[in-house]
C-alpha cells in the first residue's frame, strides 16, 4: 500500500498539469524553503554539495543555490518530466546542478546520485512512500551520503495527524483548525486505505535515531506539516 500511487509522474501531461496547480502555493511555501535553506550550517562562500531528495521542478534547490553561490546541488527525483522541468528552472545555475532520475524504493538509488554530501534536504516527498519499512529505510540511506557533520532537512507531512481516526478528539481538534490542505491539481483526495499503518512523529524521530542521526529534532510543526532535521557525528 502507497498514498501516493494515484499520481502519474511519468505523464508529461500530469506533471504540467501537476505544476500548474502547484505554481499558485509556491508563494506560501518559498518563504519556509527559504528559512530552510539559510538555516543549512554553512557560511555563504562555503563550497559544499547539496542533495535536494524528490527536488520535483526545483524550488528548494533554487533557495540553496540563491544562498549559497559557491554550493553545487544535486537534484533527484522519481519522474523524468519533473527533473525536465527543473532543468528549464534552474538553468541560470548551469553545471552548479546536476540531476539524477531515481526510485526511492529501490536501493540502487543511493549509488546513483554521486554521494558524498556536506547536506541532504528534501520537501514533500518521502510521505509519499506510504509504507513505513521504505521511509524507515530511506532515512537509513540517507544517512549513508552525509558526510561526518552532514545534516538532513526534510520538509514534510505526518500522516497520522491527516487520516486522525473519524470521531477521535485528534481528529476534531485537527477538523477545527488545521490549515486546509490543497487537493492534487488533478482534483484527487486521499483516500485512507482499510490496511493503513499511520507513521507518526514519533516513529520518524526514531528512525532518524536508529539510521545513525546523533541529533535530531522536529524544529517547527504546524498540525500535520513538519519541519525534521538530523545530524552526524564529526
Amino acid at each position: 500500500m502507497t498514498i501516493g500511487d494515484h499520481h502519474h509522474w511519468h505523464s508529461t501531461s500530469y506533471v504540467t498539469h501537476w505544476i500548474d496547480g502547484s505554481i499558485n502555493f509556491d508563494e506560501q511555501r518559498r518563504p519556509l524553503l527559504r528559512q530552510a535553506a539559510g538555516l543549512l550550517p554553512f557560511t555563504t562562500d562555503a563550497t559544499v554539495r547539496v542533495l535536494d531528495l524528490g527536488g520535483g521542478y526545483g524550488e528548494f534547490s533554487g533557495q540553496v543555490l540563491e544562498l549559497f553561490p559557491q554550493a553545487r546541488v544535486s537534484l533527484a527525483d522519481y519522474s523524468v518530466p519533473m527533473v525536465e522541468r527543473a532543468q528549464q528552472r534552474l538553468a541560470t545555475f548551469g553545471d552548479r546542478v546536476d540531476y539524477h532520475v531515481c526510485d526511492l524504493r529501490d536501493h540502487a538509488w543511493t549509488t546513483q546520485v554521486g554521494g558524498l554530501f556536506d547536506a541532504v534536504v528534501s520537501a514533500l516527498t518521502i510521505h509519499n512512500l506510504g509504507e513505513p519499512a521504505a521511509i524507515r529505510r530511506t532515512f537509513a540511506d540517507v544517512a549513508s551520503l552525509l558526510r561526518p557533520g552532514g545534516c538532513f532537512f526534510d520538509l514534510d507531512l505526518v500522516l497520522d495527524a491527516r487520516f486522525a481516526p473519524a470521531g477521535s478528539a485528534l481528529g476534531a481538534l485537527y477538523a477545527r483548525g488545521a490549515p486546509s490542505h490543497h487537493p492534487d491539481p488533478d482534483g484527487h483526495h486521499h483516500e485512507v486505505p482499510a490496511n493503513l499503518v499511520a507513521v507518526t512523529l514519533e516513529d520518524q524521530l526514531s528512525w532518524l535515531r536508529e539510521a545513525g542521526f546523533s541529533e535530531v529534532d522536529c524544529v517547527w510543526k504546524q498540525f500535520s506539516e513538519i519541519f525534521l532535521c538530523g545530524f552526524r557525528d564529526l
